[in-house]
């Protein structure tokens, strides 16, 4: 059944999603009288098999009559779900339609539990349920994401209208994002660039890790929910490790401290880097785009563009090269290359070195 005036077309933030949760998981009470709502109790199964996955170690050997919801709270202290299980578990879920990690929150809901005597820490489980397309693992909850909600409902069979629409609504998001591969690239909006983005992350294609992080920032993309207005980005090989010491050797320290890879809406693909100690080097800026440039024009025949702003700042692009919707694993190719070449370089900068001016592509 096709639904035409879907109700989560309008209420997709983070209360309507905790709204659904806590709706959904009250099934898996025993003394829940709700036969008009979910007559066959899929609805109830489904639900138990929900929190059975978030916890297998705990939950995992119930049977559907061992396994009871005992309380559904929402906005307790600040936690957005809280399931209790048994009148043992505590489940905790963190829910936002467009999320990073916060383990120091879940962290803090924790404590919150055990000081107010209702349990253990070893009777809390966290889940992370992320409701938009997202780079992020979050290291101290279990990850669940709209993926796993649209397969688990898939299962469903009955006419329940808020559960279809729930459906529709994920399957809806999917599409969304799935449509950069119909689309001809000047028409993407942020959805199809978000899709994009995940694709190429996942698929293996670019040197990518969500699992790294320092205190400038990780790999990921992000997209605004208005792509005319912001750029929507992916950035990869941002992390020190491995860097540091290439960097070093090649005189670049303190001058840069950061060198990543910056994929964007403008159908750019840039080299930019970062000084956290804000100990910017012109002369540094205009070796690497010199470097850059010959490499990228002697192996594959491409032009470093360089950027419009030249201005000196904290986080700096380079330059840039192009590309579209039927080069891109090219053009991606080609710049990590460039990035790995420079990066087991022995060339050595020079900061007194003169004269090097590059010209404009």
């Amino acid at each position: 059944m096709q639904i035409q005036n879907n109700i989560f077309d309008y209420a997709a933030g983070g209360l309507s999603q905790d709204f659904f949760l806590c709706w959904f998981l009250s099934f898996a009470k025993k003394d829940f009288n709700a036969h008009d709502e979910d007559p066959g109790g899929e609805i109830s199964c489904l639900a138990k098999k929900f929190l059975r996955e978030a916890w297998t170690e705990k939950l995992g050997g119930l049977s559907d009559e061992e396994l009871n919801v005992t309380a559904v709270l929402k906005q307790y202290k600040n936690i957005d779900v809280l399931i209790k299980v048994n009148d043992v578990f505590s489940i905790i879920i963190t829910d936002e339609p467009c999320a990073d990690v916060h383990g120091w929150r879940i962290n803090a809901y924790e404590k919150t539990l055990i000081c107010d005597g209702k349990t253990s820490l070893e009777n809390i489980r966290c889940i992370f349920y992320k409701t938009a397309d997202n780079p992020h693992i979050e290291p101290d909850a279990v990850s669940r994401t709209w993926k796993d909600m649209l397969a688990m409902l898939n299962q469903y069979k009955g006419n329940n209208l808020i559960v279809l629409s729930y459906r529709q609504h994920l399957q809806d998001m999917e599409n969304a994002l799935n449509s950069w591969q119909a689309e001809p690239i000047e028409n993407w909006n942020s959805q199809a660039w978000t899709g994009f983005f995940s694709y190429i992350a996942e698929s293996g294609m670019i040197d990518y890790s969500n699992a790294v992080r320092y205190n400038f920032r990780h790999d990921g993309w992000k997209c605004p929910s208005d792509a005319s207005r912001r750029i929507c980005a992916l950035w990869w090989k941002s992390w020190k490790e491995g860097l540091g010491p290439g960097l070093e050797r090649k005189g670049l320290l303190p001058a840069i401290d950061v060198l990543y890879l910056l994929m964007t809406s403008q159908r750019r693909i840039e080299l930019c880097f970062s000084c956290e100690n804000k100990n910017y080097s012109v002369l540094a800026h205009k070796w690497i785009e010199r470097w850059f440039a010959n490499f990228l024009k002697e192996k594959y025949g491409l032009d470093f563009h360089l950027t419009e702003s030249r201005l000196p700042g904290r986080t700096t692009a380079i330059g840039y090269i192009s590309f579209d919707k039927e080069n891109y694993k090219e053009r991606l190719s080609a710049m990590e290359n460039a990035y790995d070449a420079f990066c087991r370089d022995r060339e050595k900068f020079q900061p007194n070195t003169d004269n090097l001016q590059i010209a404009r592509t």
